[in-house]
């Protein structure tokens, strides 16, 4: 959906910059239809909306997903390491019930998400806690102690924080265009309002090749879903 936003708004984009091409400027600029000069001047106004606001959320993504990736790798590297620690005291003490349930590779631990990841180390966090409560002189021989509880029990909240927080929502596709499909309309509109005034232009050579190039102009290219669905507008035959 992304791309969706990105293609539209390169769309509009060119076809600001086909109008503003000095041959082309000189016969619109000013002149009847007036009103063509003033849907322009508010295309300009939401193109660089619309600009900001994809800008401004690929920044969240983008740092949403940097903060995700470290803070889960350091999860999944904190929760194996204890987990397995843990296991080889399970097994020692007869306890391979308990030993299962936090025996895994790391390459089980790096196929969970989100809260599934949360989930299995939390079963790590509550056998580390229970085993330390019953016997916490046994685990010091495989290097377990409180301070590794405190660890996990810290990178399992701060994991959970990111994944709920406010930039997560944003970063879902879901969101960003729930965001974006509004301003997005509006710039749809204006510019079906210039595919129809624009026709008054061709009252001359010059004027029918502005026309011409405009309407060249108005093609999304690269879309990924039909342009049907999303912009409504269709540039007029001449």
């Amino acid at each position: 959906m992304k791309n969706e936003f990105n293609n539209r708004l390169g769309m509009a984009k060119t076809v600001l910059t086909t109008l503003d091409k000095p041959a082309n400027f000189a016969i619109w600029q000013g002149k009847p239809p007036l009103a063509f000069t003033k849907k322009v001047a508010l295309l300009r106004t939401k193109v660089a909306q619309n600009e900001t606001l994809l800008s401004e959320q690929e920044a969240i993504i983008t740092g949403f997903a940097e903060q995700k990736d470290s803070s889960e790798i350091e999860l999944e590297d904190l929760a194996h390491e204890i987990g397995a620690a843990l296991s080889d005291y399970y097994d020692d003490n007869d306890h391979q019930d308990l030993s299962a349930q936090v025996d895994f590779s790391i390459s089980a631990w790096r196929t969970l998400r989100e809260e599934s990841l949360v989930a299995r180390a939390r079963i790590v966090e509550k056998n580390l806690g229970t085993t330390l409560t019953a016997d916490a002189a046994g685990l010091v021989d495989y290097d377990l102690d409180a301070a590794d509880l405190t660890a996990l029990s810290a990178a399992i909240a701060s994991y959970n924080d990111i994944i709920h927080s406010p930039q997560a929502a944003i970063a879902n596709r879901k969101s960003l265009t729930k965001a974006a499909r509004p301003t997005f309309r509006d710039m749809s509109n204006i510019l079906g309002s210039l595919d129809k005034l624009i026709l008054r232009f061709r009252k001359t050579d010059a004027g029918r090749q502005f026309v011409d190039a405009y309407l060249a102009s108005r093609i999304v290219r690269d879309l990924g879903t039909s342009p049907a669905k999303d912009d409504p507008t269709t540039p007029p035959t001449p």
